[in-house]
């Protein structure tokens, strides 16, 4: 019987430390289990810029395979784009290595079932991990196999662009500090396509965090944000800041979020907001940029 740590089971996703806490083994137990709970003949996998994807990878899939999965490999994505992939493959199920916005030491899966509908809609994190426990799977009448790779980023940009209704930010210069995470690998295709004129701040893809951790909620890793839209302000250029989490997921998971942003914009004194953002930022109020970095 494995020995798998029950508290990585969280209740939407699994998430833990690497190698101490999810494991390689892990990966191939908890794999197997969902293969058998969704009764899955074709999975689409993904991953992260965490390091510690290419030594999970290979058991992940091993574990799908050994269940009788088909496998499309997807690569490098972005939550959101992850669930495009689960989408547009047509998955039975859907498996990302990944720990959202926690320190680059963690990793984890990010599941879902056919239709990227979360995967507790169909088995709850506690049943996958008496599955995986107690190793309790079904012996398939074949191996899987991996379909192949594919890269579907083009795909998804213009899947978004269709959705929110919007061909360009008129003019607006954001400013995107993606902390090194996912963000950096969809943005730079997707403000190419929007006409966007964008001061890309850590957009380089790297998993180890030189820079800050990718934590939006912790108000330290704002600070050169901040900065960069105090300077571009003061200097006459209307302009926001947007700061996202690794996986990216909270960039798109409103639809129409662009266009609200764009909207609002066009709307706004943004002389008086400016004005306003540099005085707080002089004052160091911790809270000047609320009104323009959206949750």
């Amino acid at each position: 019987m494995a020995k798998l740590n029950k508290d990585i089971f969280k209740a939407y996703d699994i998430r833990g430390t690497y190698p101490d806490e999810f494991d390689e083994n892990a990966a191939y137990l908890i794999a197997r289990a969902f293969a058998k709970a969704l009764k899955a003949k074709t999975a689409v996998v993904g991953h992260d810029m965490r390091t510690s994807w290419g030594a999970l990878m290979p058991e992940l899939v091993r574990g799908l395979h050994d269940s009788g999965v088909d496998v499309w490999d997807v690569g490098l994505v972005s939550t959101p784009l992850y669930y495009h992939c689960v989408n547009s493959l047509k998955g039975d199920v859907g498996l990302m290595l990944t720990a959202s916005h926690n320190p680059g030491q963690y990793n984890g899966l990010k599941p879902t079932g056919p239709d990227a509908i979360p995967s507790i809609a169909f088995v709850s994190n506690e049943d996958i991990w008496r599955m995986a426990e107690a190793e309790d799977f079904d012996t398939p009448a074949a191996k899987g196999k991996t379909l192949g790779q594919r890269d579907l980023l083009d795909e998804y940009v213009a899947k978004v662009i269709e959705t929110i209704g919007v061909s360009s930010f008129g003019g607006l210069k954001a400013v995107m500090d993606t902390g090194n995470g996912m963000g950096g690998h969809v943005l730079p295709a997707l403000t190419r396509a929007l006409k966007a004129d964008v001061v890309p701040l850590y957009w380089d893809v790297d998993g180890t965090f030189p820079n800050h951790e990718a934590n939006p909620l912790k108000e330290s890793t704002l600070d050169d944000l901040k900065r960069k839209v105090v300077v571009l302000v003061l200097s006459g250029l209307p302009a926001f800041g947007r700061k996202q989490p690794v996986d990216m997921r909270r960039f798109f998971a409103r639809r129409g979020f662009l266009r609200l942003l764009i909207l609002l914009f066009r709307r706004l004194d943004l002389v008086s907001l400016a004005a306003g953002i540099a005085r707080d930022e002089r004052r160091g109020t911790s809270d000047a940029f609320g009104p323009i970095i959206p949750c």
